[in-house]
């Protein structure tokens, strides 16, 4: 058999992390494993599993270095629960001073924080050997060493296997408590998967309803827009109908005061100089048809020059309160 070499300042870590218990429960049902980061860059991880209240991870790291004083070991390393692609979910940041300088193993536990504070807590075992080897020991600035290729590895392994065994079958109950938080843990988790579902539905159910209000209230919108300017063409057809119907009117009731009275008016419209004097004494000598003179005088505006209309204007004279009898004294008011 080989001899067995050893170094004197390079020791042999072994970090068993035996269970995790969660002290967040949204991450409750992810899939996830524990990560060692090492200094240097070197890392290891078990495999993934899915995290409950409580989940018992049996994870064996061996961890090797070559320390500068063996008595005052001093080398960080960093623990993390993480998602199989990486994306961290918790952390803790160590040394390898605060891990067992003994072979036998010692208890501590381990809080993964992130910014929001503990998300886990890490039930770590640690214990220290010097490493040996059947061949020259290399010195480290820090390793992972792997069981199944390292001899120290491979018997501490299954020595620590063997004893887990033997534990669990002399304790067959202690598996019931994890089954049972397990299945709790499955019951809080659909039980929350149903409350979003639920809110999930409420708030789009909210949303919709929302939208149809905002839709009828636009509709109604458009639907009176579309009845107050319908309203609004019918009046505007009606007002120019109305005035078309009144223009028509005064049109027939001017053109019967024009042929009544064009006998008075055929001096005005004929002759250009005639006076003003012989206008009145006309018109005066026609008192019963005064009444037309104001329309038969916008009739002969429209149809003749500008002097025979002030002429003809004139002759509202005879229709004011202000004519007193004798159209000699007649002060020119024609309002």
């Amino acid at each position: 058999m080989a001899e067995v070499q050893t170094e004197k300042n390079t020791v042999f870590y072994i970090l068993y992390a035996d269970s995790i218990e969660l002290k967040d429960e949204s991450v409750t049902g992810q899939k996830a494993a524990l990560f060692w980061y090492g200094e240097s860059g070197v890392h290891h991880c078990c495999e993934a599993f899915e995290l409950t209240a409580k989940v018992r991870s049996k994870y064996i790291a061996f961890f090797c270095i070559t320390l500068a004083d063996i008595n005052s070991p001093a080398h960080p390393i960093t623990m993390t629960l993480s998602e199989p692609d990486g994306e961290h979910i918790g952390v803790a940041f160590l040394d390898v001073s605060q891990f067992s300088a003994e072979e036998n193993f010692q208890e501590m536990s381990v809080e993964l924080l992130t910014a929001a504070g503990v998300v886990a807590v890490v039930t770590l075992f640690t214990a220290r050997q010097n490493r040996w080897a059947y061949e020259a020991v290399v010195p480290t600035t820090g390793a992972f060493i792997e069981w199944e290729k390292d001899p120290q590895a491979k018997m501490l392994y299954d020595h620590m296997m063997s004893q887990d065994a033997a534990a669990e079958e002399e304790k067959p109950a202690e598996a019931k408590p994890d089954k049972k938080e397990h299945q709790e843990a499955e019951r809080r988790k659909e039980e929350q998967r149903q409350r979003d579902a639920e809110a999930a539905e409420r708030k789009r159910q909210e949303e919709a309803e929302e939208k149809r209000k905002r839709e009828e209230a636009e509709d109604r919108r458009k639907r009176d827009e579309a009845a107050a300017e319908e309203r609004r063409r019918r009046e505007e057809a009606a007002a120019a109908e109305e005035k078309r119907r009144k223009d028509e009117e005064l049109d027939r009731e001017i053109a019967r005061d024009f042929v009544a009275c064009h006998w008075v008016l055929y001096p005005l419209i004929t002759f250009k100089n005639a006076s003003q004097r012989f206008v009145e004494e006309a018109v005066w000598s026609q008192g019963a048809i005064v009444r037309h003179i104001a329309a038969a005088a916008q009739a002969a505006r429209r149809q003749h020059s500008c002097a025979r209309a002030l002429a003809l204007w004139r002759l509202r004279a005879f229709r004011s309160r202000n004519y007193n009898g004798d159209y000699r004294n007649y002060n020119g008011d024609y309002r």
